[in-house]
């Protein structure tokens, strides 16, 4: 297993209840065994907040180009209502929103839910927010990633 699938689960673990200090004394059982290293790492890294593969990854990536870490599942209000950011930098006024195709197509009618992530956007926006959207793709161009969300970083640290 490589290091970004073993993440997933390890985060996937921690989110459905698995408690890390389980996941640590399994890892202590393993000492010695192939993959361990592998194993600590990952749960070294890993955290529940991530709600899905795609935010494990993009936190990797995150970590991976040097940017400072965001606060994860953000919690905040517009005169709309309250909204959760999965990535955020309050001190520059950035979210970054992994956007994975089941959020468009598996919960509610694909028109009501752009309707609603257009006016969550706009809400966000309207309270002084950057917001950066990403998907899968962008995950595997770690430069275009990296210039993205360090440009907003630099706006938004001119606040």
């Amino acid at each position: 297993m490589t290091y970004k699938q073993a993440l997933i689960l390890m985060d996937h673990a921690l989110r459905t209840g698995v408690a890390r200090a389980a996941l640590e004394h399994e890892a202590a059982a393993l000492d010695g065994h192939r993959g361990i290293r592998i194993f600590r790492a990952a749960l070294d890294f890993a955290s529940g907040s991530s709600e899905s593969a795609g935010e494990s990854l993009t936190r990797d990536l995150i970590c991976i180009c040097r940017i400072e870490p965001p606060e994860l599942q953000f919690k905040l209000s517009t005169r709309h209502g309250n909204y959760r950011a999965d990535f955020a930098w309050p001190r520059y006024k950035v979210i970054l929103e992994f956007d994975g195709e089941g959020k468009y197509f598996d919960y509610r009618p694909t028109e009501q839910v752009v309707r609603d992530e257009r006016r969550r956007e706009n809400d966000l926006v309207e309270a002084g927010w950057t917001v950066i959207r990403i998907g899968w793709s962008d995950l595997f161009n770690e430069h275009l990633f990296k210039t993205r969300l360090m440009a907003a970083l630099r706006k938004g640290g001119g606040r």
